[in-house]
């Protein structure tokens, strides 16, 4: 049997916790969209919930986005938009795949009207000293009731699972590494004016966030100069 063959009836999917898609901010939304046309191409209906304008239903290369608008460009509202969310999925009744767990308390809706939930536990945001305290006490606060609620817990990355798995010792874990595409061909004259040469390009971890870094002239990394 093929591994890819499409369902005789259709699977279903509800994606929260994005900007939705296309993507057009960060590492979740790419996620979201490649995720979602892989599932689409493959026989699933698939619906993601957008913070996008207008409000309203439209159809994406096959995807049913679900938009609720902007709304406020802050921390507030994005918890207004998650909340929006969920609130709908309740009713649309599909299994969820959630990304990020900063709403997390929310997700206690979704399992009260018996909705499975998939949960991708982003890093150790709490961790992060750009955030206040009130707000560091939210997101842990969040992790916790994201591995209470949740069904099944994902992990990108083996020191995020193992954290996990001490806190849920019996939550099903599965470890997905970050992906990317492959970079077979690229312009080096575009970091020259930085003072840089090619040397490589890898990735490190700090409190749990992924960030890029460019290996400098000497082979050491040019420190990060963002959040």
């Amino acid at each position: 049997m093929n591994a890819y063959a499409k369902p005789s009836r259709p699977l279903r999917i509800s994606i929260l916790g994005t900007r939705g898609v296309p993507a057009r901010h960060g590492g979740f939304e790419t996620f979201a969209e490649r995720l979602a046309l892989h599932l689409v191409a493959r026989g699933w209906r698939v619906r993601v919930a957008c913070q996008s304008d207008p409000p309203g239903v439209d159809a994406w290369r096959g995807i049913t986005r679900v938009k609720f608008g902007a709304g406020m460009a802050n921390p507030l509202g994005t918890v207004l938009f998650d909340a929006r969310s969920v609130f709908r999925a309740v009713f649309w009744r599909d299994p969820v795949l959630v990304l990020g767990y900063n709403t997390a308390v929310f997700w206690l809706l979704l399992r009260l009207a018996g909705i499975k939930v998939v949960a991708n536990m982003d890093g150790i945001e709490w961790a992060r000293s750009k955030w206040s305290g009130p707000v560091r006490l939210w997101m842990r606060a969040n992790e916790r009731m994201g591995i209470w609620f949740a069904n099944h817990l994902v992990a990108d990355h083996p020191e995020i699972a193992r954290r996990l798995k001490r806190l849920a010792r019996s939550k099903p874990l599965t470890m997905i590494p970050y992906g990317a595409d492959r970079v077979t061909k690229a312009d080096a004259a575009l970091i020259e004016p930085f003072g840089l040469r090619r040397a490589g390009l890898h990735s490190w971890t700090h409190g749990g966030r992924h960030k890029p870094g460019l290996r400098g002239g000497a082979g050491g990394r040019v420190p990060d100069s963002g959040p």
